[in-house]
């Protein structure tokens, strides 16, 4: 049963960083602690790509899920 969720939250975190990469293409990332001497637009939310974000953070977690789930009870590894 948590195999087919980990399956789901690997394809919904794909489709997440497809999706945050294509809306966020215009986002120019600048460190705002850098002192350089042009000026750093932030533009709110939309300053940082979190669809990527939150898509890779799915995918890791359903990597970890799929792998680490139990095997059912009576069985032993070989």
């Amino acid at each position: 049963m948590y195999k087919r969720y980990s399956i789901v939250l690997v394809v919904l975190g794909v489709i997440a960083i497809i999706v945050g990469e294509l809306m966020f293409s215009h986002v120019s990332t600048a460190n705002a602690v850098d002192s350089n001497s042009w000026s750093i637009n932030l533009n709110g939310i939309r300053s940082f790509k979190w669809p990527v974000f939150l898509g890779v953070e799915m995918v890791i977690l359903g990597i970890l899920v799929y792998t680490t789930t139990d095997l059912p009870k009576g069985q032993r590894f070989s």
